[in-house]
């Protein structure tokens, strides 16, 4: 995918077949983006690694954003007028929808999929 995005106009494999080859450079002379059979196989299947992005409630984007910002569960409470229970069963919502062990990781996560 890297690859077309930077500009390629398709990817083959080197063991496509000759007459796969020709309709692929056809397309690819024609203006579109090609790729052999065996890739479009690959890319229409989840990636195990693939990240879904968890739907958040407001209160949980502005949690995650203090966590961030490395305040404690008190210090959150204080500011958003909240209990700190409540603040921790955020940060445990926050962490089962992110599939993440501990903060840092929940923080690493939401930074990559550029949620804060």
């Amino acid at each position: 995918m890297q690859c077309v995005q930077n500009g390629a106009s398709g990817y083959l494999l080197k063991n496509t077949s000759i007459d796969e080859l020709i309709k692929c450079v056809k397309g690819a002379l024609s203006g579109d983006i090609v790729f052999c059979n065996e890739i479009k196989q690959i890319i229409s299947q989840p990636s195990q690694n693939e990240i879904m992005i968890p739907r958040l409630t407001k209160r949980e984007k502005q949690i995650l954003s203090l966590l961030a910002q490395g305040k404690t569960s008190g210090l959150i409470a204080n500011e958003l007028f909240l209990s700190p229970l409540t603040v921790d069963t955020h940060r445990k919502n926050l962490l089962q929808k992110f599939k993440a062990k501990n903060s840092t990781e929940l923080i690493t996560l939401a930074l990559q999929q550029n949620i804060i």
